[in-house]
Formats: C-alpha cells, structure tokens, sequence
C-alpha cells in the first residue's frame, strides 16, 4: 500500500489492521449513525432484491424486523470500534451530503481543490 496517499474506509473494517499499515494522519473513517444506517437499509438500491425475497416470506415484516435489529447492533458496534480507535472519524447522519463529507474530507487530509 503506498505510503503517501489517504485511506478512506467506508466498509466494515477493523481499524486495528489500518494501526498496522498506516498512520492516524492518514486514514480517515465514514461511519453512519446507527439509527440512520436501520431507518434507510432498504432505501439502498443494492438491497432491492433481497427487500423483494423478503416480501414473499410468509411473515415479511417479522423478517425485517429481525434484520433491521442485526443491522442496527452491527453499526453500534462498529461506530463505537472507530469512535474508539485514535483515528478521524466523519459520521454520516440525515443532514449529511456528499458535498459536505467531500469537503471534511479535504481539510482533513490537507487536499487541495
């Protein structure tokens, strides 16, 4: 991995293996609010087809239920594992935009425009 370029990490990682390969100056988290990452699960275009499979289920609802409840304890535990780790972390909320990210992003990483 090159040593002078940021790492963005917006997939679900263990930010000890970035404390291995890189500095904290250099790695910044996207985390979302856990709340935020079960009320707009489905909202996602890559979840579509298995929100479909889920509606054919005998007991739909209860099939969500149970995997918006997975989805909200995943993100607690991983937002609560970046918040922890030493590294910057921008988390995602209903008022955030991409533009806005893009910017914290930038000033964080010193980038120029």
């Amino acid at each position: 991995m090159p040593s002078d370029i940021p790492i963005i990490v917006d997939v679900h990682c263990f930010p000890n293996i970035f404390k291995k390969i890189s500095s904290f100056d250099r790695v910044a988290f996207l985390i979302a609010d856990p709340k935020l990452s079960r009320d707009e699960y489905f909202k996602r275009q890559d979840k579509q087809d298995m929100y479909n499979c889920i509606m054919t289920l005998s007991n739909p609802q209860k099939s969500l239920e149970n995997i918006l409840n997975v989805v909200e304890n995943i993100t607690k535990i991983e937002y609560k594992t970046a918040i922890k780790s030493g590294f910057k972390c921008f988390v995602r909320d209903k008022y955030s935009s991409v533009e806005g990210t893009a910017e914290l992003l930038e000033e964080h990483f010193k980038l120029l425009r």
